[in-house]
């Protein structure tokens, strides 16, 4: 039987433990509107996350300037080793797989950005749901996806 090992992405393989609150937040508040609650942001970012809006979109109603995107991207830092420790977890597992609730641009940029330059083939997967409106009422009901 195939092994998987299954991750999440953020505080096990990048350093910020909450994107939104650590990086996403603090960085429309320098590049756009610094009166949006980090309510009203993390309100716009789950209906991006959900693919109810593209990330142009999501910037300008943010007051963000969308060429600044690879900016807030570049704040993502790995925990450090994790470069050295998934092609020795690839040899044991089968497959890695990531899951996250994301944006999709976002995560193929730091995937791109991140994956080592060794590896055949895509060391973390992304995943969607399927069921994206049961995931909104959770969400907005105040219960965080995890």
């Amino acid at each position: 039987m195939a092994e998987v090992l299954m991750l999440d992405a953020m505080g096990v393989l990048y350093q910020a433990g909450d994107d939104v609150a650590e990086l996403l937040v603090p960085f429309v508040r320098n590049h756009g509107q610094t009166g949006l609650s980090a309510e009203a942001i993390e309100r716009e970012y789950v209906a991006a996350s959900l693919g109810q809006i593209d990330t142009t979109t999501f910037w300008k109603g943010m007051g963000v300037d969308p060429v600044l995107e690879d900016g807030y991207l570049a704040g993502h830092r790995l925990i450090d080793g994790t470069r050295e420790a998934l092609p020795r977890l690839q040899q044991r597992f089968s497959r890695i797989a990531c899951l996250s609730n994301d944006v999709a641009d976002w995560s193929a940029k730091l995937r791109q950005r991140y994956r080592p330059g060794n590896v055949d083939r895509p060391l973390v997967h992304q995943w969607r749901p399927r069921h994206a409106q049961a995931v909104t009422r959770d969400l907005s009901s105040g219960h965080r996806a995890a």
